[in-house]
């Protein structure tokens, strides 16, 4: 019965935030999710927290010191490198008989 109960709260959170994300795999959400926990575990330790903190009294204060220009830049960065198409794969995609060249190439 509480395996049932977890499995209904997993699913409903998922259900959730796919609600709000529009996303439909949550996986990679977790494995990011998962792998940051050490990061948030550690402003347990005092000297950590002095090294993330950088003379703010909180993290409130520190975070609003972060430019948003900044983060949105190196985000759309990021975006961009990450989802580049090699100009080899966009040429190919642009044929008019890709389709056909397959189904040569599979049936031979």
């Amino acid at each position: 019965m509480f395996g049932f109960i977890l499995e209904r709260l997993f699913r409903d959170l998922k259900r959730r935030y796919r609600k709000k994300s529009g996303t439909k795999a949550l996986s990679k959400t977790l494995k990011t999710l998962l792998s940051d926990t050490p990061l948030v575990r550690n402003l347990d330790n005092p000297e950590y927290l002095n090294i993330v903190l950088d003379g703010a009294a909180s993290l409130e204060e520190r975070f609003s010191q972060i430019d948003a220009r900044i983060v949105q830049q190196e985000l759309s960065r990021q975006a961009t490198h990450s989802e580049r198409v090699p100009r080899k794969i966009r040429q190919l995609a642009k044929l008019p008989d890709l389709p056909d060249r397959w189904v040569a190439l599979l049936s031979a």
